[in-house]
C-alpha cells in the first residue's frame, strides 16, 4: 500500500495528492485537498468541515461494525475500543 497518512481528515491519500506542512513545530503531511479547502471563505470551509466530520463518522461507525462482527459480541464495542482491548 503506496498512501499516506492525513493528519487533517485522518486518513490516506496517494502520495501526490500530500504535501508537507509545519504544524505546532513538527512536519506532518497534509492532503492539498484539505489545503485548498482551509483557503476558502469560512462559510465554505465549515461546509468542507461538516462533510469531513460526516466521512469520519461513517468510517469509525464502519469500523466499530467490522469489531462487532469479529467478537461476536451482543453489542457493538465502544467508540474508540478495539477487540484486543
Amino acid at each position: 500500500m503506496n498512501s499516506v497518512y492525513c493528519y487533517h481528515c485522518m486518513t490516506y491519500h496517494p502520495p501526490e495528492a500530500m504535501q508537507k506542512i509545519v504544524s505546532g513545530g513538527r512536519t506532518r503531511w497534509r492532503c492539498i485537498r484539505s489545503i485548498e479547502a482551509s483557503r476558502r471563505p469560512v462559510s465554505e470551509r465549515d461546509a468542507f468541515g461538516q462533510q469531513q466530520s460526516q466521512r469520519n463518522l461513517a468510517q469509525s461507525q464502519s469500523l466499530r461494525t467490522q469489531a462487532f462482527r469479529v467478537t461476536g459480541s451482543r453489542k457493538p464495542l465502544p467508540i474508540g475500543m478495539t477487540s484486543s482491548n
